[in-house]
């Protein structure tokens, strides 16, 4: 793990430069720690913590540098890993019918029935929410399925489209500009279910 201050206010502890369930999994387990201890927060003047793929910052007010990585250290090194936190499996009805597809399939070589076969086989992982209100960065895709975005975005992407840009998938959860192949739709709207460390399976219906 690689710590360092990238402000005279916020400490980051960071796993990898890699996108990995493992390291996200190690991430989401300092956050929960961390954010359900409301005595360490108040006495540390940790007063936002912001956990991403593979890193995790704490934003403090707080002059006293060394005590805040001693401390925030100190925590990290309490915590059990292998220890399994709570999470939900939301089942996400697709119809793969999006404007994208026939062009992502000559792209990568794979017929629209491998494509859709190759993207309801796995279990996602929702690593962060982010980007727009509870738009979920999702881990897990095959990489048969990897395709370069849009060389120009798109101005607008409908509420519940579901895309892949590069080596990520993820479903829209507001209307907004993008770059994403659009392979699919889903009528799936109760976004605020998701949460972090969730996992989503997606599933084709016609």
């Amino acid at each position: 793990m690689n710590n360092y201050f990238l402000s005279t206010s916020c400490f980051v502890c960071n796993f990898s430069d890699k996108l990995s369930i493992e390291d996200n999994s190690k991430v989401l387990a300092i956050y929960r720690s961390i954010l359900s201890d409301k005595d360490f927060l108040n006495k540390h003047s940790i007063y936002d913590v912001v956990p991403t793929y593979n890193s995790i910052a704490f934003h403090f007010d707080n002059f006293d540098y060394q005590s805040i990585e001693k401390a925030v250290l100190e925590k990290v090194s309490q915590i059990d890993f292998n220890q399994a936190f709570e999470s939900k499996t939301h089942y996400i009805e697709v119809q793969y019918n999006g404007m994208d597809l026939e062009e992502v399939s000559k792209n990568i070589q794979l017929s629209v029935p491998e494509i859709v076969s190759l993207h309801t086989k796995n279990t996602y992982h929702i690593a962060m929410l982010g980007f727009k209100p509870y738009f979920p960065y999702l881990l897990g895709m095959d990489k048969k399925l990897e395709v370069p975005r849009l060389a120009k975005p798109r101005n607008r992407v409908g509420v519940g489209s579901i895309g892949i840009g590069g080596a990520q998938t993820a479903i829209f959860t507001t209307e907004t500009p993008s770059g994403w192949n659009i392979i699919g739709n889903t009528d799936f709207r109760d976004f605020s279910q998701f949460s972090a460390g969730d996992k989503i399976i997606f599933k084709e219906v016609r």
